[in-house]
C-alpha cells in the first residue's frame, strides 16, 4: 500500500491539484500496487460516485466513493484497451470513455476538458505500446 504523502507527491509532479476526488484517496492508497507509478490522473464520477481516474504503469482504473460512503473500484488492463475517446458535454466538463476487447468500459463524467485530454493522450501511447 501507497501513503496518501507518497500520492500527493507523485500528484504535485504530474501537475495534479487534487480538488472534489480527495473523496477517495484513503481507497486510492489501498488500491494501488507498491510497485505501481501513477502517470496520470483526472477527477470525475460514475454511475453516482466521485472520484478519481487514474493511469498507472500496468493499468487504468478508478477509485471512488457512492453516496453511502463505499468504495468503487473498476479496472482495465492496457492489453484489454482498444481505444479511449472524450465526448462533449451540456457543461464545462467532458465525458472519458475508455473502450475494450471484453465490451467493458469506463465512462467518466465531470471530467475537467484539459486533464482528459492529456489522459487520452497518454492511454493512446500505452496502448500502442502494449499491442
Amino acid at each position: 500500500m501507497q501513503t496518501i504523502v507518497n500520492i500527493n507527491t507523485r500528484f504535485s509532479e504530474i501537475g495534479y491539484q487534487p480538488n472534489l476526488g480527495k473523496i477517495a484517496f484513503n481507497d486510492l492508497a489501498k488500491s494501488l500496487r507498491p510497485d505501481e507509478t501513477i502517470l496520470n490522473v483526472v477527477e470525475g464520477a460514475i454511475s453516482n460516485t466521485l472520484g478519481v481516474a487514474i493511469a498507472t504503469d500496468t493499468r487504468v482504473f478508478y477509485v471512488g466513493v457512492n453516496k453511502h460512503h463505499q468504495p468503487v473500484l473498476e479496472q482495465l488492463i492496457y492489453d484489454d484497451i482498444i481505444g479511449i475517446e472524450v465526448t462533449k458535454s451540456m457543461f464545462i466538463s467532458v465525458e472519458l470513455i475508455v473502450h475494450t476487447k471484453s465490451k467493458k468500459e469506463i465512462r467518466l463524467k465531470g471530467c475537467d476538458p484539459e486533464r482528459a485530454a492529456e489522459m487520452v493522450e497518454l492511454i493512446n501511447l500505452l496502448i500502442r505500446e502494449n499491442s
